[in-house]
């Protein structure tokens, strides 16, 4: 039997001290980006920070605050999620699923079920879309479990109603900015409080956060910066990654705050930002130096070839946002084997997702390839 509770659908009422805990073991998981001073449904509490944001507040000449919301998004991938899993008797299984992490997917199988790794073989399948929706395993714990119970395979394709109820789509979210400027248009202070629905799991996010949220400053030099993330339990649909995780979010709120404090200074928005913006060997707004960067050439030329500043027709708007966004690194190995009549195989562990990745890893291969064997 079940006790029937008042659902919390609002994430500011889940912080509140008197909201009831939704995971009570919350301090127990595995996988937290950070450790939790106290048992809450904040399940991330993350910082970033750069110089004395008080002090900045305190000098500034006009101080701007705004709240903006967005709404949880999914990915409309044109595949929906499937797999097919053949599990053994020795609790291991096959795989095929629509993927494009194989490795991981065969990872969290393995931790979720306290079996060696070893014993999943997954084969990795065409992708029809992913759009950062196809990282996680949501349907393959459940094949696997019904044909370790059946002994017989099982196929399981989610329709589009199982992925709006179940999916993992990108998270709504509240996002408070402070900003504080001088006469002159200079940011001396900058603060942007995160709060996201992460609906009622927090599993769906590889690495545990949204990272772009601590991007969302955008490319604009600020003496101070002080950026929170919080991502907060509710009863609602369990949200994932979608392209750029957290950025979407933050730049919606900050390039909508950069308009207004333009407007509250009387000064054109692209001239506002353009003040602003970063030079070779500043630092970003979270204090990671950007030794090449050419943010006001880009500006410029955006100007010039839209025609920006040309007369408009009437009830036409004209808008005007910037966005950063600086590539996580990586490793990654090939093997190439070449025959006896000359023909050579290819071999890479990273996957196509839809943006052409198989020709590219094909085409510079047939160029230097007799290069590098000489």
């Amino acid at each position: 039997e079940y006790e029937e509770l008042s659902p919390l659908l609002d994430p500011r009422e889940a912080l509140s001290p008197g909201a009831p805990l939704l995971h009570p073991q919350v301090m127990e998981y595995k996988g937290l980006p950070g450790k939790l001073p106290a048992p809450s449904n904040a399940l991330v509490q993350l910082s970033w920070k750069k110089g004395d944001v008080e002090d900045g507040f305190r000098r500034a000449d006009l101080i701007v605050e705004n709240t903006f919301q967005t709404q949880v998004v999914h990915q409309a991938y044109i595949e929906p999620h499937s797999c097919v899993v053949k599990a053994n008797e020795s609790g291991g299984a096959e795989i095929w699923a629509c993927s494009k992490v194989p490795f991981a997917l065969r990872d969290q199988m393995a931790t979720a079920f306290g079996i060696a790794a070893e014993k999943f073989l997954v084969h990795p399948c065409n992708i029809g879309g992913d759009f950062g929706g196809k990282g996680d395993f949501m349907d393959v714990p459940v094949a696997y479990l019904l044909s370790l119970k059946s002994r017989r395979p099982v196929k399981m394709v989610m329709d589009y109603g199982d992925e709006f109820i179940a999916g993992n789509p990108r998270h709504a979210s509240i996002v408070k900015v402070k900003s504080g400027v001088s006469r002159d248009g200079r940011i001396l202070a900058h603060h942007m409080d995160f709060v996201f629905d992460s609906g009622a799991y927090g599993a769906f996010k590889p690495i545990g956060y949204l990272f772009g949220a601590h991007e969302a400053a955008g490319p604009y030099r600020m003496e101070s910066v002080l950026i929170e993330e919080k991502i907060v339990y509710t009863n609602k649909v369990p949200c994932g990654h979608m392209r750029a995780p957290g950025d979407p979010q933050g730049v919606f709120a900050n390039e909508s705050q950069m308009d207004l404090i333009a407007k509250e200074l009387r000064m054109d928005p692209a001239r506002f930002r353009r003040l602003n913006l970063m030079q070779d060997g500043d630092e970003s707004p979270v204090g990671r130096k950007i030794s090449h960067i050419k943010a006001r050439e880009t500006l410029d030329r955006l100007l010039k070839e839209s025609k920006y500043y040309s007369r408009k027709k009437p009830n036409i708007g004209r808008g005007l946002a910037l966005i950063q966004w600086l590539a996580l690194g990586g490793e990654c190995s090939v093997f190439i084997r070449i025959d006896d009549a000359g023909r050579d195989c290819f071999r890479n562990a990273g996957y196509g997702k839809c943006s052409g990745g198989h020709r590219r890893r094909r085409e510079p291969r047939h160029e230097n390839l007799w290069e590098c064997l000489l």
